[in-house]
């Protein structure tokens, strides 16, 4: 289903189709989607609206992060739609911070009660000056005693 919003996200994009067929368009395509699919859950006007933010707020990362471009899609695709939702919602159009919080979710595993605990703390902006040699001065087996 990801895969899907991702595709319909970009058709929206590229096609301007939100500009040029007015205010009902999620409305619209919601009804026909269900028409053509079947009445099937997450075809809403409100998750297609979602479906063209999730395009957005990862395809600008994908433009600058070239080299890193097939690694940062899977890890997208790697966690459910309602954390995607919490990440919209909080991070806008703040890719770094979103590309952020989906490798702690894959790291650890975070429900999206966690998500949002560490969403509304400063996680992310404390993580970017924490200079750490963890990495470089640990034995990579380092055991704890």
């Amino acid at each position: 289903m990801l895969r899907f919003y991702w595709e319909l996200g970009r058709d929206i994009v590229e096609r301007n189709a939100e500009n040029k067929y007015g205010s009902r368009f999620y409305a619209a395509l919601s009804k026909d989607l269900k028409n053509l699919i079947g009445n099937k859950k997450g075809l809403s006007p409100r998750n297609l609206m979602y479906a063209k933010k999730f395009y957005l707020l990862y395809f600008s990362s994908l433009k600058n992060l070239q080299q890193v471009a097939a690694n940062s899609l899977n890890n997208i695709f790697g966690i459910p739609w309602g954390h995607h939702i919490l990440l919209i919602d909080k991070c806008h159009s703040d890719y770094t911070k979103a590309l952020f919080f989906v490798q702690k979710i894959l790291e650890n595993g975070w429900s999206r009660n966690t998500l949002l605990n560490y969403l509304d703390t400063n996680l992310f902006e404390s993580s970017q000056g924490a200079l750490t040699n963890f990495k470089r001065t640990l034995p990579v087996n380092a055991a704890c005693s």
